[in-house]
């Protein structure tokens, strides 16, 4: 009949090929329906879980709100010292984007000024940052179900302060995939508060 024929046209659009939707005709003739109902369910589920996403990234960046005036105040003292010990503007500004790293590029400074070779200022970059191995080692759990990229892209971005933020609100990884989400949401909010406070400084 031509409604059947329509509904299993109607079903191969929505993507459940020629075979299902003959065999949902014949069998069922109410799968369309019920189709079109779960398609109408896994939207709203998705909105759901964009707000909460959305959510708990308000809620990283509001929990950093209270410190970013002193991130600030550390990125303008380091910028300012970077400058007066003979960087340009751009390679200071460079540094910052690349090292994001306060007492690193406080440290390397004095190297810098005085002509130490590179191995010398890698190398005491890398012993006082040994601390966020510390930080990489807890929040291993938290974020090894990620991509590698975004797994780097929270490395350059977790500094101290956010760190402390999110293992003070989350103590334990999360069991759920709403939940693994989010901890990386309010990770990733907390992180890009941190960092622009301190590049806009």
């Amino acid at each position: 009949p031509a409604d059947d024929d329509d509904l299993r046209h109607a079903l191969v659009e929505q993507g459940m090929g020629e075979v299902g939707a003959h065999l949902a005709v014949i069998l069922e003739p109410g799968a369309f329906v019920r189709h079109q109902a779960f398609e109408s369910a896994d939207g709203e589920r998705k909105e759901t879980d964009d707000r909460q996403v959305q959510a708990a990234a308000n809620d990283g960046a509001r929990d950093m709100w209270p410190q970013a005036p002193g991130i600030a105040a550390w990125g303008l003292m380091t910028g300012v010292a970077m400058v007066k010990s003979g960087m340009s503007v751009f390679e200071a500004v460079a540094m910052t984007m690349t090292v994001f790293a306060g007492s690193s590029q406080l440290a390397s400074i004095p190297l810098i000024v005085a002509g130490a070779p590179a191995w010398v200022i890698l190398a005491t970059g890398f012993c006082v940052n040994l601390r966020f191995v510390v930080f990489s080692l807890h929040l291993r759990p938290f974020l090894m179900h990620l991509p590698l990229w975004q797994r780097l892209g929270h490395g350059y971005l977790t500094a101290d302060i956010s760190y402390v933020l999110f293992t003070r609100k989350y103590h334990h990884p999360g069991q759920t995939p709403d939940e693994k989400l989010a901890q990386e949401a309010y990770l990733a909010g907390n992180d890009f508060f941190n960092w622009l406070s301190w590049m806009v400084a």
